[in-house]
């Protein structure tokens, strides 16, 4: 498992690696530069809202799918139809709800336009994502992971048309094209991995029980309220900042700092999290020993996620001038500085909320998610006002603790239910090889200050290199054997 787990987040990483990068510095900056931080802050408020609401679409499907196909793969024949009836059945509803929803906060009709486009997006990506747990439950771990990528693909190619050829000198770009471009490719790409999943074993299309659906709904209810409350006090705190603020600037300056955590999250845990929660699955069904898999992970994602945070932190002003945003201030360095906090943590979550989901403790991750939500805004509600210029570092800040919360209480819960967790010696190696990094990026910024932004990161990822040998988190001596034992030739 070991050796399925590494070849394949290789592959996964790689190919991401080459395309993610350019979408989020060519694509998506240069969006939000080209239509301004007040349009892209509303697109990013409006984005949020669909996803708060992506629950009704997926409802704990895809959990479940996974759960059943990686014990039974045969049963695809007849689960299939049956969830994807349902999927079909939830857009609808989903539809009706962001938009109901959308017009009870006012929002104008080219908002509510651009709110609809933005539905469709979802709902595309909600299909995606649900053929890619079918050919991912199945084990085929390489084709899932370039079905991760093909929709950025297609988008990159329409959107790089739209912004960079001679047609935008007499055509200026709306954020309304940027959701229609993406829609359409998430549209192209599950179209495509539809048809992958036809391929891989025969469809039972005459087996859509109506009994079966509600027995199924049924089951899903928890995986759904889950996602539900995750998604709400992960994205909530957007739509509270531009409802409350004033300067509707805020939102889009706040989207510049999240993009950035977003990319990171998206680039590891996210992924991460796609292939491990089938491997768990299989492994606690068989009985089979994933703690140390957990170990694997933790120690290789968590490091890698410190020295991102600690270079954005340092230097998040020259981050973001790097990224050429424009009206780029102190406040907004600041804004970074406490998302990027948050993404060790969300690593974290990543590892071991996946455990926890695929041994079933949906109880447990529901308690989480409330108190969370709770948290989050119960804190933006006391602390936001209407004309504080802050309102965004507020914001990140409440993230911070919020994910810290979360994180506790999920390592406390893993210990609970399955016994694993992060150990003494390993939390007393991560918080050296934490305040050592520090150490280092203080004497850099001491003696470095003129150094430009990427040789500092290029110094400090080497120094967590050096710094993760030494403590000891992995050795040179195992990395070595695994390479010999993962990837020798045949």
């Amino acid at each position: 498992m070991h050796k399925s787990f590494i070849q394949n987040i290789t592959f996964l990483i790689l190919i991401n690696l080459i395309v993610k990068p350019f979408w989020v510095l060519g694509i998506d900056r240069t969006v939000q530069n080209t239509v301004g931080h007040e349009a892209f802050g509303l697109y990013q408020a409006l984005l949020n809202v669909t996803i708060i609401f992506q629950i009704v679409l997926d409802f704990g499907l895809q959990a479940y799918n996974t759960r059943v196909l990686t014990k039974s793969p045969k049963a695809m024949a007849n689960l299939f139809p049956n969830l994807l009836a349902i999927k079909l059945l939830f857009a609808l509803l989903y539809a009706g709800i962001t938009l109901s929803f959308g017009a009870i906060l006012g929002y104008s009709s080219q908002s509510f336009l651009l709110l609809s486009t933005l539905c469709l997006m979802q709902i595309s990506a909600s299909m995606l994502m649900f053929f890619r747990s079918n050919i991912s439950s199945l084990q085929h771990f390489k084709t899932d992971s370039t079905f991760s990528v093909v929709d950025r693909i297609v988008a990159i190619g329409l959107l790089s048309f739209l912004l960079f050829s001679a047609f935008s000198k007499t055509h200026p770009f709306q954020i309304e094209w940027y959701a229609e471009v993406q829609s359409l490719a998430l549209l192209i790409s599950a179209a495509i991995a539809f048809y992958v999943c036809t391929r891989l074993g025969k469809i039972n299309w005459g087996y859509i029980n109506f009994k079966k659906i509600w027995i199924i709904i049924r089951q899903s209810l928890p995986y759904a309220l889950t996602i539900f409350l995750m998604a709400m006090y992960l994205r909530v705190d957007t739509i509270m900042l531009e409802k409350i603020s004033a300067d509707p600037s805020l939102t889009g300056k706040f989207a510049a700092s999240f993009r950035i955590l977003e990319v990171s999250n998206n680039m590891t845990g996210v992924l991460i999290a796609g292939l491990l929660l089938p491997m768990y699955a299989k492994m606690i069904a068989g009985k089979e020993d994933y703690s140390s898999l957990i170990r694997l992970v933790t120690k290789l994602l968590v490091p890698f996620s410190l020295v991102v945070m600690v270079v954005c932190c340092f230097w998040n002003v020259e981050v973001l001038n790097l990224l050429k945003y424009r009206d780029i201030n102190q406040n907004d360095g600041i804004i970074l500085f406490w998302l990027m906090a948050t993404f060790p943590l969300h690593c974290i979550n990543y590892i071991y909320s996946t455990a926890l989901t695929a041994n079933g403790n949906i109880r447990t991750l529901l308690f989480i998610s409330l108190i969370a939500l709770i948290l989050n805004i119960s804190l933006n509600y006391i602390m936001l006002e209407a004309d504080n210029p802050l309102n965004a570092v507020v914001v990140a800040r409440n993230a911070f603790i919020t994910l810290s919360t979360v994180s506790i209480l999920t390592l406390y819960y893993c210990k609970k239910h399955l016994d694993v967790g992060l150990s003494n010696k390993t939390l007393l190696q991560l918080s050296l090889f934490l305040l050592l990094l520090i150490a280092v990026g203080f004497g850099m910024k001491h003696y470095l200050g003129q150094l430009h932004i990427l040789y500092k990161s290029a110094i400090m990822s080497l120094a967590a290199l050096v710094l993760f040998f030494a403590l000891g988190i992995q050795s040179i001596r195992t990395l070595k054997t695994q390479f010999k034992k993962y990837f020798r030739p045949g």
